[in-house]
């Protein structure tokens, strides 16, 4: 028995899309992937000796020796700094830092944000809530970071928090913007739900039980408080 025509092309057109559905993240994420370990190795040749580097001895070219060796100086440079010497001298070098100008403005923002992303006990980007941005009754998905700093607390009323709305489909970028605690709605969704549904434009991500809930009332926290009356 012969389909349709017209039912045949639908067929055609539902494996077509099932089939880029299937490649086009395998591809995507192949990719990128790719690019890290190009960007390594071509970085690691740069600088290595061609005494120590394997492809030299080698008929082929080996993708990925340049991350994995990038990786082994990485552990060895922590290692170091365990010992004495290794924390004398980066306390010398943190020393410097601070002496040389703009340059320690850099080196302390950046040695900050990646102490707080990657400590054990760091809180920034737990709590997912959406905030009235870019005006009022719009919402965005954002990320707390924490509470306002001191000050932004000097400038408002009443106790303020930190919100990274991110941008999409790049959330690399976005807006630092303080609200008070009292304007954000906590999701019951996880972090990196939230970032599904920035990548895909709302379409994958969060669920019926990401919805709004209304934040508890909280104690004002120190180094915040109102305005002075005039």
């Amino acid at each position: 028995m012969h389909l349709p025509r017209q039912a045949l092309g639908a067929r055609i057109r539902n494996w077509l899309l099932a089939g880029m559905i299937v490649t086009a993240p395998l591809l995507i994420t192949a990719y990128v992937v790719w690019q890290v370990v190009d960007f390594f190795d071509g970085w690691m040749n740069s600088i290595l000796p061609a005494r120590w580097n394997p492809e030299t001895y080698l008929p082929f070219s080996l993708p990925g020796v340049g991350l994995l060796m990038a990786m082994a100086i990485l552990v060895l440079i922590g290692w170091s700094t365990a010992g004495l010497i290794g924390r004398t001298v980066v306390r010398w070098s943190e020393l410097v830092l601070a002496r040389t100008p703009v340059i320690r403005s850099i080196y302390a923002t950046l040695k900050q944000l990646f102490e707080t992303l990657f400590a054990q006990q760091a809180k920034a980007f737990r709590d997912v809530v959406m905030v009235e941005f870019p005006t009022a009754g719009q919402w965005s998905v954002g990320f707390m970071t924490g509470e306002a700093p001191d000050a932004v607390g000097d400038q408002v009323e009443g106790p303020h928090v930190s919100v990274f709305v991110p941008l999409t489909p790049n959330p690399t970028s976005g807006f630092i913007i303080f609200v008070p605690r009292s304007r954000i709605r906590v999701l019951d969704i996880t972090v990196d739900e939230a970032f599904k549904m920035i990548l895909s434009f709302g379409i994958v991500g969060g669920n019926r039980s990401g919805l709004p809930q209304p934040s508890a009332p909280v104690e004002q926290p120190q180094g915040i408080r109102a305005p002075e009356q005039v």
